[in-house]
């Protein structure tokens, strides 16, 4: 029984995780998309994020969710993201839903995803207690949550697979073998995103495989990488 009790809590808590951020991100991307991005009939002056921070990068990464021609800004370096963030906001567009809020719920599945992830990581850990509620009452505190929460970025989602690399180690941790396929996943998910992302992949294929396993790993993660990146 109380196993039971504490695999819901658990539950309960990543979901709480996950739903708490995407509501609060979008609730502030829905009220503030269009001060970031270069939507049709929106004036100059009423976007002031154009000429604020980042030398205007978030009209860039607008048009990488709504546009197949977005070569002036190369997405092409990040394979998995057309995957997770064009794709998505075209399907929904077939669905009827209005682009504008497919570009924000995306974003927001995105923060949410990070939030989750790092709950889960928690879990992991500490096991389900009032210390993980306190670190994930942090996390929504913290400066990284209050500014990208917002921001129609995609540093959420490439932070989201940094987040399950960590979840997977803490994951392979309590098994007596880790699973070489859930690696391969881990790794290419991060060096989908960037290679410093695979960084955390790297390592989680190191630490957890004899160095053999580690080559095929890595092999079979360039190889996915480089089918996902010609399909894009």
């Amino acid at each position: 029984m109380n196993g039971i009790k504490q695999r819901g809590g658990a539950i309960f808590f990543l979901v709480f995780s996950f739903l708490l951020a995407f509501l609060i991100s979008l609730s502030l991307l829905i009220n503030d998309l269009e001060t970031q991005s270069q939507i049709k009939g929106i004036p100059n002056d009423s976007r002031p994020a154009l000429s604020s921070w980042f030398e205007a990068d978030t009209p860039h990464v607008h048009e990488a969710f709504t546009s197949t021609k977005t070569l002036w800004h190369e997405t092409h370096r990040h394979p998995l993201f057309p995957y997770v963030s064009l794709l998505p906001v075209k399907v929904m567009g077939l669905l009827g839903i209005p682009e504008e809020f497919a570009v924000c719920f995306t974003l927001a599945v995105g923060v949410g995803l990070f939030s989750s992830l790092f709950a889960l990581t928690l879990l992991l850990t500490l096991g389900h207690r009032p210390l993980c509620w306190f670190m994930q009452a942090l996390f929504f505190a913290s400066a990284f949550f209050m500014f990208w929460a917002g921001i129609c970025e995609r540093f959420p989602m490439g932070g989201a697979t940094i987040m399950a690399t960590a979840a997977g180690a803490a994951y392979f941790s309590r098994k007596k073998k880790a699973s070489l396929p859930l690696a391969v996943f881990l790794n290419t998910v991060s060096l989908g995103v960037t290679l410093s992302n695979w960084m955390f992949g790297l390592f989680l294929s190191l630490c957890f495989f004899p160095l053999q396993k580690v080559i095929r790993i890595t092999l079979y993660t360039v190889v996915i990488a480089a089918i996902l990146w010609l399909g894009e």
